[in-house]
């Protein structure tokens, strides 16, 4: 896949010596969910608790459904319910995030969300690294970042989340109307400002354009580490070996490239994997 994930994948690799191959079937990198993703470089993870958990599915039902539904113009999720609830994959999901949020040991909960914020840490480190590194002007802004709170409830919710902050050392506070109202006053002339009741504020929250980093280090990669791009190229299907216990194939519409024993495949492919997958086991 040639989006940021697999791009930076490539680029890792062939730092450290490995000859790598992209596969892609756009005409260039970067030019599905890559090339407008919806977020940024905060060094914060979402809590998954009861909270959330209430949130989530007042944005996933209906706006008829009694005393929970969101109104339409507000909802993040717009679903259709013939075609979701058959879904097995949504449905695992739905279950799997229901048991996380309102029944898993907080102290599970606690010990995953440490290792995230460390991920996320590492990442965010390694991508102003490579920035500066390899000269990479990806429009990058250091404003920060305004999560909008709707309720009470929200707006505790966002209060209890200022403990990762602060053990991530990321500043960050909460602000009232009136002071997110200074800090962006075209809200004020929104509609969408109705029953805002302040917002949680990321100070030092960064953003970058994931399609300028995306095409800039696919460029390292190849002027620098020999990396080959395959663009315009469509996998189709992933062969194992009897015991499926390896990739010996890959088919694409320019033919199957054989896979040879000391070779990996690393499946980067966006919203597509789980269709590659499908067949693989």
């Amino acid at each position: 896949g040639g989006g940021v994930v697999g791009v930076a994948c490539a680029y890792q690799l062939a730092r450290r010596g490995v000859r790598v191959v992209v596969l892609d079937w756009g005409r260039d990198v970067s030019e599905e969910c890559s090339a407008a993703p919806a977020g940024g470089m905060q060094r914060m993870n979402p809590t998954v608790d009861k909270a959330m958990w209430r949130s989530t599915m007042r944005s996933l039902l209906p706006s008829w459904f009694p005393f929970i539904g969101t109104p339409r113009e507000e909802k993040f999720f717009h679903v259709k319910w013939t075609k979701t609830l058959i879904d097995p994959h949504f449905l695992r999901w739905g279950l799997e995030f229901t048991f996380n949020a309102l029944f898993r040991p907080e102290e599970k909960n606690t010990y995953q969300q440490k290792h995230l914020l460390r991920f996320t840490d590492w990442a965010i480190d390694e991508m102003l690294r490579v920035m500066n590194e390899h000269n990479i002007d990806a429009s990058l802004g250091s404003h920060g970042a305004l999560k909008i709170l709707r309720s009470e409830t929200a707006l505790q919710h966002a209060r209890e989340s200022l403990k990762w902050c602060q053990q991530d050392l990321e500043p960050a506070c909460v602000v009232n109307v009136e002071q997110l109202a200074t800090m962006m006053p075209c809200l004020t002339y929104s509609s969408l400002f109705q029953g805002v009741v302040g917002a949680l504020y990321q100070t030092s929250a960064k953003r970058a354009r994931c399609d300028i980093f995306t095409r800039r280090l696919a460029q390292v990669c190849r002027e620098k580490y020999g990396t080959e791009f395959r663009l315009g190229t469509r996998v189709s299907k992933l062969y194992t070996n009897p015991g499926k216990t390896r990739i010996i194939a890959v088919e694409t519409d320019e033919g199957q490239i054989p896979v040879r024993a000391d070779c990996a495949v690393v499946v980067a492919a966006g919203a597509w994997t789980p269709l590659l997958f499908r067949g693989v086991g």
